[in-house]
């Protein structure tokens, strides 16, 4: 082969590899363009922009006696929002910072060590080490405190402090001690009164109810739960083989360093089948759709339009959205709103795509959202 043959054998060579090697970079360009289309590049600084504010929280906030402390007042509910928008990453990450563990972390290992269970002496040992946050209800897998919100902000004993102010989250309360002496409580949960002459306070929480629909073609279960409007939790559930999606409306006070607040919280989770039962599992959550209207503890009327919550980067246990209203009145004279007006809002997971969960109180029903769309980021 003499030199001019071996000179373009080498250049097609060159110009061949370069060719490949350009096509592939264009097809892995095309592949992160549209691997996640929910997110504008936009929306992604913006999230990551969120992990800058660990820090600057973890100076703002303290612990006392193993609880959260709001010490900075003047910016409490900044401060609030903050906590409640951190992804499951960075909410460890700010735990971690401030120095105490919150009830929802404890709820994660008792969910993961729920999944390694193997006898029923494996399930008793469970029972004994996460009883006082969890129970086996039915064969599901229920957190005794239910709402996110709370679970992030009150440790193990459901406790966490507003200045001295001691806020104590039970199953079916929310007390609050001005002074910080929680020695005014009753010891178990769930039985305490409002006594103002001593600074206690004490909100009842509304009861819960499932109600449920199902029917089967014999390769797949669906079921859907109907939600009351005169009950202020919203409940509805989606079911495809092994999987479950729910979406959860709460109406709860927010105790505050002025006084107390109403905020309304929105939850999609999951559940698959286990050995003994149904348990939480991550996975990635859509919430979209939620509207919403109800009477304020100041007699106004509040509204929620077309609220929605996209799926983080990594899997959850839960995706939870919170509307925190702006009607403040001092502790003593609030009043929780007991129902919406009208609600509506839909759900789903991985394992339930292309099936929403759908609560729908409204009074023109042809306005429901629907309960199919199929989403391609999941």
């Amino acid at each position: 082969m003499n030199m001019n043959s071996i000179a373009k054998s080498q250049t097609h060579s060159w110009f061949s590899l370069t060719l490949f090697l350009t096509v592939m970079i264009l097809v892995s360009s095309c592949g992160k363009q549209t691997a996640d289309p929910a997110f504008s590049l936009d929306e992604k600084l913006e999230l990551m922009d969120i992990a800058t504010s660990v820090q600057s929280l973890s100076t703002d906030l303290a612990t006392k006696e193993g609880a959260l402390h709001f010490t900075d007042t003047a910016n409490f509910f900044s401060q609030l929002e903050k906590i409640m928008e951190l992804s499951d990453v960075e909410f460890k990450e700010f735990e971690k910072s401030v120095g105490f563990k919150s009830l929802s972390t404890v709820l994660e290992e008792a969910y993961k060590a729920f999944d390694e269970l193997e006898t029923e002496s494996d399930l008793q040992a469970w029972k004994d080490k996460y009883g006082d946050v969890v129970e086996l209800r039915d064969s599901i897998v229920t957190p005794l405190i239910q709402q996110p919100s709370y679970q992030r902000l009150a440790n193990r004993l459901g406790e966490y402090y507003i200045h001295n102010t001691y806020v104590k989250i039970t199953e079916r309360q929310v007390a609050l001690v001005v002074g910080g002496d929680k020695r005014k409580l009753k010891g178990s949960a769930d039985v305490n009164s409002s006594d103002v002459k001593n600074g206690v306070i004490v909100y009842d929480l509304p009861k819960t109810q499932r109600v449920q629909e199902k029917e089967s073609d014999g390769s797949m279960v669906t079921s859907q739960e109907i939600a009351k409007c005169n009950n202020s939790w919203m409940t509805a559930m989606r079911q495809e083989g092994k999987r479950k999606v729910f979406i959860d409306f709460f109406i709860l006070p927010t105790v505050g360093p002025m006084g107390t607040s109403t905020k309304v919280e929105v939850v999609a989770k999951g559940h698959k089948k286990t050995l003994f039962g149904w348990n939480k599992y991550k996975t990635r959550y859509h919430i979209k759709t939620v509207n919403y209207e109800l009477i304020d503890a100041r007699g106004n009327r509040q509204d929620g339009i077309d609220l929605s919550k996209r799926p983080g980067f990594n899997d959850e246990y839960q995706l939870f959205l919170t509307d925190q209203l702006s009607d403040v009145v001092p502790s003593i004279s609030y009043t929780l709103p007991d129902s919406f007006i009208r609600v509506s809002g839909r759900a789903h997971s991985r394992g339930t795509n292309p099936y929403w969960a759908v609560v729908c109180c409204v009074p023109v029903p042809y306005s429901c959202p629907t309960d199919y769309e199929y989403i391609p980021a999941l």
